[in-house]
């Protein structure tokens, strides 16, 4: 099978499979920031996950919150085979839900450090 026919494939597998690309990497963006700034002495803000953080360590808080992405791959592609617009535009707002703690702790960061310091 040539490259073409796996990509073909894929799309025909996943409704939206570009929308799920970039939730993984946000989400995973999320993680590795989350880990940084805990290793600098900051804290998760997001209670529930740091309610699994304290209860369940590092691989918890990976565990939610993939399993949280895995979640809503699910519902998207639910309601896709309904309503084929409603999910599209579900994915992507869980895109932009999921890039909002990206950008605050980048921002955060830039603050702690100043633009300076890098």
């Amino acid at each position: 099978m040539g490259e073409r026919e796996a990509v073909s494939r894929w799309r025909a597998a996943a409704a939206f499979p570009d929308q799920y690309a970039w939730l993984v990497f946000v989400s995973a963006m999320d993680l590795m920031l989350t880990w940084l700034i805990l290793q600098l002495g900051g804290r998760e803000v997001n209670p529930l996950a740091d309610w699994i953080l304290a209860a369940a360590g590092h691989g918890g808080l990976v565990v939610f919150k993939f399993a949280v992405v895995v979640f809503v791959i699910l519902v998207c592609e639910f309601i896709a085979r309904r309503q084929w617009r409603t999910a599209r535009e579900l994915a992507w707002v869980a895109v932009i839900i999921s890039a909002l703690p990206v950008v605050a702790a980048l921002a955060q960061l830039v603050h702690a450090f100043g633009p300076g310091a890098w």
